[in-house]
Formats: structure tokens, sequence, C-alpha cells
């Protein structure tokens, strides 16, 4: 049986409402040795649309929840190979999700982060820009391909080298941690492409970031989005949850609310992927077995995902705005 979680735990953001326990997880899904398992909870505010992983991770459990051959490949990929936050599933899709992935196709309005639309966020001037949480260094290649000067900030050695094969400069670091010879107040723009759900403390994260750009500098902020349907269908096996190797799980309203409380004018949002959604039934399927198709968990785990369930998610994301459609928020904003 799964050992009692608290009912709840308290916000990091001032005067939030606290998390309640939403789902409960036998362990992480990336976990393959029973010896290193342990139960952890989903918890989740709807007044503020946050949650967190709790209890949180050791830094010798992070160290092997990352530890698997998907990963090390997406961090050692040859740079300009594909980017993300998480290696794309290979598993074919159905008959049924073909045709639910051409609906969607047609309702796609999806902005990707790609080297030209950080360009055009600085009016195709030269600027200076930092990458936190770099990984394999696709973007900054593109960016530095159109003028801009680039650095990279990354944690993962792989990732490092990788980087540095291509020419690029990449410290070793993180949001929290930054490293001593990054310069400060420095940057136009300091990019976190799905870096910030990986932090312990994603407060403390953002304000380093703030402190990294000049007046007038940007900050281009992408996250799974939690406020999705996808995330409401399939609970913790969603692709983009990931729990373990993800910390924290926003929504538009958190994202404004922590980008407030570090000191950042919220510019604007932007989201990415819909249509991709209905290629992941065979990964989600995966990480719901990993999770509790031994039973070992107890009590009553969330429904297995199905093709039924991705019926319903297009449903659930025709009915409603691009915050409920798409997969990925993106958070614009500005040092004043």
């Amino acid at each position: 049986m799964t050992p009692d979680l608290p009912i709840e735990i308290p916000s990091p953001l001032p005067g939030g409402a606290p998390l309640r326990l939403r789902h409960r997880l036998p362990h992480v899904w990336t976990q393959r040795a029973a010896a290193d398992r342990r139960p952890f909870g989903l918890y989740w505010s709807d007044r503020d649309g946050l949650g967190r992983l709790f209890p949180e991770p050791g830094a010798d459990e992070l160290t092997r929840f990352y530890d698997t051959t998907s990963y090390a490949a997406y961090m050692g990929e040859r740079a300009g190979g594909g980017a993300g936050a998480s290696p794309a599933p290979t598993a074919r899709p159905t008959p049924t999700t073909r045709v639910l992935r051409r609906i969607a196709a047609a309702f796609e309005r999806s902005e990707p982060l790609t080297p030209a639309r950080v360009h055009r966020l600085v009016d195709g001037k030269p600027a200076r820009v930092c990458d936190l949480g770099c990984g394999a260094g696709e973007l900054l290649l593109g960016l530095r391909a159109l003028g801009h000067d680039v650095l990279g900030v990354d944690p993962n050695p792989t990732a490092i080298a990788t980087g540095q094969r291509t020419g690029l400069r990449v410290l070793p670091g993180t949001a929290e941690d930054l490293p001593a010879d990054c310069p400060r107040a420095a940057f136009d723009v300091v990019v976190m492409s799905h870096s910030l759900e990986h932090c312990r403390d994603p407060l403390r994260a953002l304000r380093h970031a703030h402190s990294l750009v000049r007046p007038g500098g940007r900050l281009v902020c992408d996250v799974p989005n939690h406020a999705s349907a996808g995330f409401a269908c399939s609970g913790p096996s969603w692709f983009h949850t990931d729990a373990g190797r993800h910390l924290w799980f926003f929504t538009p309203q958190s994202l404004r609310a922590m980008a407030a409380a570090t000191g950042w004018t919220v510019d604007g949002f932007e989201f990415d992927g819909f249509a991709r959604q209905f290629d992941w039934l065979a990964k989600e399927q995966e990480v719901w077995d990993a999770l509790y198709g031994d039973g070992a968990g107890g009590g009553s785990p969330p429904p297995r995902p199905s093709v039924g369930m991705q019926v319903r998610l297009l449903g659930k994301a025709l009915l409603g705005g691009a915050a409920v459609r798409h997969d990925a928020v993106r958070l614009l904003a500005s040092r004043r």
C-alpha cells in the first residue's frame, strides 16, 4: 500500500492557496529498480493553476530519474536534430487517432519557439541571448546563424559537451545556481525553454533570470501547459507531466503570478502543440503501466489512457480556448 501523504501543502506564491493532493504516484515512472522507489503526490491548486511534486526528490534520486536511454540520447543528439522537452514518441498512431490528429491539425494555431521567433522579438537586430537549460544547443545554433551573440547554461555534462563540439559557449549551471562567470544585467533576451518545470525553486530561477537581462530586456519562458485538456484527461500519464523529472506544473495563471512576484512585467502568452498530442497514446500507456500496472500502489488509479480518452481530449480542446487546446504555454515578459 502507498503510505499516507499530506492532504495539502503550502503554496510558494505570496498569498497563494494551499496545494491539495490530486494524484498519488506509487513511484516515479522512470524508476525501474524496486529498491529505489518511494511514493510521491502530485499536488494542485485550482485557484492558482499551480502544481508540484511532493515530497521533493533528493539529488541522488533526481539523477536516477534522468538516467534513461532516451534522455541521454536527447542530451547527446546532434544539435539541430530536433528540440523539445522530451524525446518524441515513436509508436505509430491508430487509425482513429490519425483521424483525430487531422481534425486537430485543422484547428492548430501554434507558435513554436524557433530562432526566427526570438529574432522577431528583437526586431531582427543583433542581440545578446542567454539560454538557461539550453540542452543540446539547437536554439542557440540557429540564433548564432542569425547573427546573435549567444551563451548557454545547462547542468548536464553530455549537453555541455554536445554544445561545445559545435563551437557554442555553454557553462555548467542552472537558473537556480548561475555560473559565476555568467554576466549580470547584460542580455537582451533570456530564454528558458522547458526548463522551469525542472527547477526545485522556480521563483528563485525567475529572479535569477531577471538579474541577467538589461533594463528593457525580455524573458521567453516555455513550459508544459497544465491548463490543457490533455492534462485534464490523462493526468499523471500525460506526456508532458513527466512527474519526477518535472517538479512543478504550470498554467498561464500561475506563470503570470510567478513572473509578477519576481519583478517581471508580463507582456503576454503564446501557445504551442495541439495535433501532436494525438501521437502520444502509446507513450502515455507506457507511463500508466509503469506507474500503476502492477497494482502495487493500492487505492484507485486514474484511468489508463485509451482511444476513447483521446476522443474526449479532442472534444474538450475544441470547446475550450487556446489555453485548453495546446500542450505548451510561453510567457513573454520584460524587465522594466
